[in-house]
């Protein structure tokens, strides 16, 4: 069976791509130096037996990436190594050797994660004459409105703050936010080795000697923790506080359920792909690889299937938000609890059909074929932005207090995806018009 070759749309990224993945040390089959596991498999030492031993792979089928991981092969010729790689179902784009973390490494490998991918901590404040984020240089006021940004998952501020300032629009925002609030603050948090509900407790404790009301944008995942903050946690929580929750999986996303993740993390590498040099396409092949690595710890690299309930608990990060009916997190934050609002909400549901993104009609359980259903692509039952559940966007308890014109609802589009909802002009001035500066 012929393998395609990229589209013409995605040959412009390719050698952004590439770079990308040379530089998690994802390396393409020309460009395969010896790893740590086969050099000093070389020099004679033994690092193990095969069982621990393994390799992650990168392959192409019909326009989308599959992450592969199988056991380290034994060595062979180049030559026959090249017509092993041949072999594989669709056309290799790039591997990583492995040893299988041990039962007491996973935890430090999953924060060392983070430190890559959210290196700052704590709150952040825009500095408008630097152009940026700094750390506070004051004690936080005890009176007053602030605004605060809370970003999602592998992500940190600084992206959502460079989305701002790309437009014009956003620049404008920036400004009068700066004029309209006593202080405008991001919150930078680990988002794979801690549950958005510890987080939150963290948040507490850097907001806990202000009554400042509070005027709080969460993107992703940011949106549990700000929940968690508001309705359990807060120090003061007579505060006024308003939110709006920009595609936040308020009840869970699938691509981080059990029975989906692995092709959730397949998506998520065909959209990096597609991003090309975005500020987001790093993060999204970087955590997914590290992933697999967990999870292949977990049950080993022996397992052609290695996602199951117990591998998925070993991630916090992901844990907390998995859109499953037995999510303990979930099911409690979703229990009515104080009235915080008034509760905003940025919602899309990102369907295109132009070239290179057909892969999205792949992951969309409602408008495959049967026959494709055993092709591991599966990953949302419905409406999606390619990372969350359009419908988790706005589950919240009954008793929440929800805003009249509350809902900035792009639909169904082929324009607004999981990580440029802060370059649309339409969010921004729901942004401004939600909270009247």
């Amino acid at each position: 069976m012929a393998t395609p070759g990229l589209s013409p749309s995605l040959e412009l990224t390719k050698t952004n791509f590439e770079t990308n993945l040379e530089s998690l040390g994802l390396y393409s089959p020309g460009a395969l130096p010896p790893t740590g596991v086969l050099r000093d498999q070389r020099r004679g030492r033994q690092l193990g037996t095969r069982s621990n031993a393994g390799e992650i792979s990168l392959i192409e089928r019909d326009g989308m990436l599959f992450w592969d991981v199988s056991p380290l092969p034994p060595p062979l010729p180049a030559g026959m190594r090249r017509l092993r790689r041949r072999s594989l179902l669709g056309r290799l784009i790039a591997r990583r050797e492995f040893l299988a973390l041990g039962q007491n490494e996973i935890g430090l490998y999953l924060s060392n994660l983070d430190q890559e991918l959210t290196p700052d901590r704590g709150l952040l404040e825009w500095s408008p004459q630097q152009g940026k984020l700094i750390p506070p240089q004051t004690k936080l006021e005890t009176e007053g409105r602030f605004l605060l940004i809370i970003h999602g998952t592998f992500s940190r501020s600084e992206h959502i703050f460079k989305d701002l300032q790309s437009t014009q629009n956003g620049i404008e925002l920036l400004k009068a936010a700066a004029a309209r609030y006593k202080r405008v603050f991001a919150f930078d948090h680990p988002t794979v080795s801690v549950s958005p509900m510890l987080n939150a407790l963290d948040l507490r404790t850097q907001l806990a000697t202000s009554n400042a009301d509070m005027d709080i944008i969460c993107h992703s995942r940011g949106g549990l923790v700000s929940r968690w903050w508001m309705e359990v946690f807060d120090t003061f929580p007579a505060r006024k506080k308003r939110t709006i929750f920009v595609a936040s999986p308020l009840n869970g996303t699938s691509l981080a359920s059990p029975a989906r993740l692995r092709s959730g993390l397949n998506t998520l590498a065909t959209f990096a792909r597609l991003l090309g040099s975005g500020s987001m396409a790093i993060p999204l092949l970087h955590a997914p690889a590290a992933i697999l690595r967990v999870l292949a710890s977990v049950v080993g690299v022996t397992s052609r299937v290695p996602i199951v309930d117990a591998a998925l608990a070993m991630i916090p990060g992901l844990n907390g938000q998995s859109r499953i009916s037995n999510n303990a997190e979930l099911s409690r934050l979703n229990h009515p609890m104080q009235n915080t609002g008034p509760y905003f909400f940025v919602r899309s549901d990102f369907e295109s059909s132009a070239v290179g993104w057909n892969f999205c009609k792949y992951i969309r359980e409602g408008k495959i074929r049967l026959a494709e259903a055993a092709a591991d692509k599966l990953v949302f039952p419905g409406q999606n932005d390619l990372v969350v559940d359009t419908e988790s966007m706005t589950e919240v308890p009954a008793n929440t207090a929800i805003a009249a014109a509350s809902i900035q609802d792009f639909g169904t589009n082929g324009n607004v995806h999981h990580t440029n909802y802060f370059v649309q002009p339409q969010t921004l001035a729901f942004i401004r018009t939600s909270f009247q500066f």
